[in-house]
C-alpha cells in the first residue's frame, strides 16, 4: 500500500524548526518508551544522523554521537521555547563533537573539554613528533647571514595567516619577527616559549593585549613538550616542514584556514577584540 502524501510530509514535517517543535512536544506525552516505538521519532533521529554526519566526520567522531547529543538536547525544555530550535541542535552537536575530539587529544573528560578553558592544554605528543625545526631554518644559510630565505618566508607566511583573520599585516609582521628573532636566539621552542608568553616588551612595542599576545605565542611557537608530556606544534614549525616539502605559501595558508580549533582561537584574540 502506497503512503499518502499526509502520511509523507508528516514523516519529514521535523526538518522545519516548527515542525520539529511540534513532534517534540508529542513525544513530550506519549510516556516512556515512546522514542522506541514512535514511527516519526525514529525517522526524527535517522534524519538527525544525515543532517549531522558531515560535521561528526569533520571532527572525527562517529555519527551516533551527533545523534545521541541531539537527543539528549532534545529532552530540554529550552529546545522548545527557541526561535529555531535545529539552530540551537546544530550549535549543541558540534560543541559536543569538538569537546569529544579534544576531550580524546588532551586525554580530559568532555565535560571538561565543554566547559573549561582548554587552549593551554596540548596533547601528549609521541617521542620524535615534534621536531627540532628551528635547526632547520638555522641550517638554511651559512654562517654570517643576516637573514634566511626562508625564515622570512615563515615570517611572510605566518603574518598573512593571522591576516586572513582580523589582524593587521604590519602588526602580524612585527609580532613573528619578534617571536622569531627569540626563537632562533634560545634554538629551544619549549624555552622561548616559557619566555615569550610571559613577554611585556613585545606586547607593549606592538601595542598587543596581553590575552592576544599569549594567543600570538601560543599558535606560533605552539608549546612544546617531551615524550610522554603534552606538546602541541606551532604554525611556524607547521609551515616549516610544508615549505621543506615545496608546498606554496598560499596552499599553506589555505590548510592552516581549514583548522577551525586554530581559526577560532587566532580570531578571536585579535587585537581589539580580547
Amino acid at each position: 500500500m502506497s503512503t499518502t502524501p499526509s502520511v509523507q510530509r508528516r514523516a519529514t514535517a521535523f526538518r522545519s524548526g516548527e515542525g520539529l517543535r511540534t513532534l517534540l512536544l508529542r513525544l513530550r506525552e506519549g510516556g516512556p518508551g515512546i522514542w522506541s516505538r514512535d514511527a516519526e521519532a525514529r525517522a526524527l533521529l535517522e534524519y538527525t544522523r544525515s543532517r549531522y554526519e558531515r560535521l561528526c566526520r569533520k571532527w572525527g567522531r562517529d555519527p551516533g554521537e551527533g545523534v545521541s547529543a541531539a537527543f539528549v538536547a532534545m529532552q530540554d525544555d529550552y529546545l522548545l521555547g527557541v526561535d529555531d530550535p535545529w539552530a540551537v541542535l546544530t550549535i549543541t552537536v558540534r560543541a559536543a563533537m569538538i569537546a569529544e575530539n579534544q576531550a580524546e587529544r588532551l586525554l580530559i573528560s568532555p565535560e571538561r573539554a565543554q566547559k573549561e578553558d582548554v587552549t593551554d592544554l596540548v596533547r601528549p605528543v609521541q617521542a620524535g613528533e615534534y621536531e627540532d625545526y628551528l635547526y632547520s631554518i638555522a641550517a638554511t644559510e651559512p654562517a654570517g647571514a643576516s637573514v634566511s630565505p626562508l625564515l622570512s618566508l615563515v615570517q611572510a607566511t605566518s603574518a598573512r595567516f593571522f591576516a586572513c583573520l582580523g589582524w593587521e599585516l604590519d602588526v602580524a609582521l612585527a609580532a613573528v619577527e619578534y617571536v622569531l628573532a627569540r626563537l632562533m636566539t634560545a634554538l629551544d621552542a619549549d624555552r622561548a616559549y616559557q619566555y615569550l608568553r610571559r613577554d611585556t616588551t613585545g606586547p607593549a612595542q606592538f601595542d598587543i593585549p596581553a590575552q592576544s599576545w599569549r594567543a600570538l605565542v601560543r599558535v606560533l611557537v605552539g608549546t612544546p613538550g617531551s615524550p610522554g608530556l603534552p606538546g602541541r606544534r606551532g604554525v611556524i614549525a607547521r609551515i616549516v616542514l610544508e615549505l621543506e616539502q615545496g608546498v606554496v605559501p598560499k596552499a599553506i595558508i589555505e590548510d592552516l584556514l581549514s583548522d577551525d580549533a586554530l581559526i577560532i582561537e587566532v580570531f578571536e584574540h585579535r587585537p581589539g577584540q580580547s
